[in-house]
């Protein structure tokens, strides 16, 4: 049997009627099947939900298609009784009776299925096991793929689940019988496995009835984002903070801006807080923004994460974050031995997509995607003079110091945010998505992004800030009432100027530092001890070897070519007379010898007196 429904179709009863219609058992099972992929494939939401609403409003006349083996699982304290087909369940184990009078064996211990968990986002299917040790029930969700593949099943060992390679397969059909025979008692419920707004559906973890089904390593971030304590004692101490600095306002607002990105339309961000001593507040003050949404310490059941040390680690952090912020305290791990990035996160964070990558079955794994703002801490800035314009763009950069500190009196401050937390977030996003707030928003959005567009700061940082700008007045306007929003002028001072920005501009300057510190090796010697020969200097004007040129460059982490194409437009090199191609450098001898290709670089301004000492060899 086939189905080719479309979507409208399933909000008439034909499609589960025609399944329900089926008597057989088995011939029902696979049917239904069928139908959810058929509802899946033309985007219908929430089909189990539908099929369970009409399964039981129809129940008492299908009442014969319900089969009743007259094998029952009989386990102490469990939490539902199932049909378990030919298999015996009780608290001696799972069995059955072979053919010669053998015992063949599923399990040693209890074990059953509680729901079935449909992810709202992905429609994958999930199984929540239930299984007894030592008279104690534990819980874990695991895919379907787990329970219906032999080999796959007895990764479950780790759990404390009683399964080997031998008894793997009899456990498969065990849990397929119990599944399959059980589809009008087995509960189905939703699930998430990652945080911000689902469409047509809500905002999560706020949706009512629905589970959290993702990676267990997220688990305990999921947990931490609730309400605690009386949201009034959290808004006055808010309230407070906010009036003690700038530095502060930016890094709580930032973590409601994060919620903003995606209806704003515009890419994720970075807010970093960087201090080279301790005693500077910054952990604090991210534990003040974490506030926001959840539990905000850093361990356990907590909000705010450590560095993950891999790049897929980030990106599977970020999306299941994916609206909420991504807070990570002490980034300076990040950094290899040499002081250098062992990646660029800030390119990685906010492309807000991460790599398409394959998996052990041969097909293709979900891409992950997130849209929010990346709330960070470290000992070091997150740029550097050589970083390329795009990490500069995506980052507003607050620098502390314990004689400038965000935060005073920390630890007091520490323990009033333990005692309330996690209210704000929640009424943020009611507010938010509740009538034409959306369209307020992007109306605030644009009046900031205009404000700030006509200042020094380039565009991509305007939009970064204007988020960080709006969500302040909304907040301000819907939570804390207390006329203290951020203005354009205030966060301005944090934003880097398109000079900074200009990659090529700060490369020039790099170089002119350079030649200055290495002159004495740009010129002739007169006991004609060369030692190391960089170029020669003539002038206003360094010739620097073509290969020495690149070899500074990209010591100091610049790509040399926008740096020559930046002089070339701006009249910062010399370029060969009558030479019509797009080369960067000229002939020139150095040493006497023949010539070599050198940059020439025209210095902004260069000592006369070292210029006149200069003895350059003649073309």
């Amino acid at each position: 049997m086939e189905f080719n429904y479309k979507a409208e179709d399933f909000d008439t009863p034909a499609p589960y009627e025609k399944v329900l219609s089926i008597d057989s058992d088995f011939e029902r099972s696979i049917a239904y099947n069928k139908l959810a992929k058929n509802a899946n494939a033309v985007g219908v939401k929430r089909f189990n939900k539908l099929w369970n609403s009409f399964v039981k409003e129809s129940k008492p006349k299908n009442q014969s298609k319900v089969i009743d083996m007259c094998e029952k699982t009989n386990f102490s304290g469990q939490p539902i009784e199932l049909r378990s087909g030919v298999w015996k369940a009780t608290d001696d184990g799972i069995y059955k009776d072979g053919q010669n009078g053998e015992s063949i064996v599923a399990s040693a211990c209890p074990i059953t299925i509680t729901k079935i968990v449909t992810d709202i986002d992905t429609g994958e299917q999930k199984v929540e096991l239930a299984y007894s040790k030592c008279h104690r029930w534990q819980r874990r969700i695991v895919p379907k793929s787990v329970i219906a593949n032999a080999r796959k099943i007895v990764d479950l060992v780790a759990f404390g689940i009683s399964v080997t390679s031998e008894t793997a397969k009899n456990l498969v059909d065990y849990l397929f019988n119990l599944e399959n025979l059980n589809m009008d008692l087995i509960p189905e419920v939703e699930s998430v496995s990652r945080l911000g707004m689902i469409p047509d559906v809500g905002f999560s973890p706020y949706i009512p009835d629905v589970v959290f089904g993702g990676d267990d390593a997220y688990k305990g971030a999921y947990s931490a984002v609730e309400t605690h304590g009386n949201p009034d004692n959290w808004i006055k101490l808010m309230q407070g903070l906010r009036g003690t600095n700038v530095e502060l306002r930016i890094t709580i607002a930032a973590a409601f801006a994060s919620v903003l990105v995606s209806p704003l339309h515009i890419n994720p961000f970075f807010v970093h807080i960087w201090s080279g001593e301790s005693g500077s507040g910054k952990t604090v003050a991210l534990m003040c923004a974490a506030s926001v949404w959840g539990n905000p310490d850093w361990q356990g059941h907590a909000y705010i994460q450590t560095f993950n040390a891999t790049q897929v680690g980030l990106e599977r952090s970020a999306a299941f974050f994916n609206h909420c912020p991504y807070m990570i305290d002490e980034l300076q791990l990040l950094k290899d031995s040499h002081g250098r990035n062992k990646f660029d996160i800030v390119y990685l964070l906010s492309e807000g997509r991460g790599r398409t990558r394959g998996n052990k079955l041969g097909g293709i794994d979900i891409t992950p995607t997130w849209a929010n703002c990346i709330i960070t801490t470290g000992e070091t800035p997150l740029t550097t003079s050589s970083s390329g314009a795009g990490a500069i763009n995506r980052v507003i950069s607050i620098e502390c110091s314990p004689d400038h500190p965000i935060i005073i009196n920390g630890n007091e401050l520490v323990n009033l945010l333990h005692k309330s937390y996690g209210h704000a977030g929640k009424m943020f996003v009611d507010r938010l998505y509740s009538g034409i707030n959306i369209d307020v928003a992007q109306r605030v959005y644009g009046d900031f992004f205009k404000q700030l567009s006509e200042g020094e700061s380039t565009e991509k940082q305007a939009m970064a800030a204007a988020c960080v700008l709006t969500a302040d007045k909304l907040a301000t306007d819907w939570i804390f009432q207390d006329g203290q929003a951020l203005t354009a002028a205030e966060i301005a001072q944090f934003l880097a100027t398109k000079d900074e920005v200009n990659v090529g501009k700060r490369g020039y300057e790099y170089i002119c530092d350079w030649v200055a510190q290495n002159a004495n090796k740009m010129r002739m010697h007169p006991d004609g001890d060369y030692n190391d020969v960089y170029g020669v200097i003539e002038g206003d004007t360094a010739y620097i070897i073509s290969s020495i040129f690149d070899k500074i460059c990209r010591n100091e982490g610049y790509d040399p070519k926008p740096i020559k194409a930046w002089m070339k437009k701006n009249g910062k090199m010399k370029l060969q007379e009558n030479d019509a191609s797009r080369r960067y450098t000229v002939q020139k001898k150095v040493n006497g010898l023949s010539k070599v290709r050198c940059v020439a670089v025209i210095m902004d301004s260069f000592d006369d007196d070292l210029a006149k000492e200069d003895l350059p060899f003649d073309n």
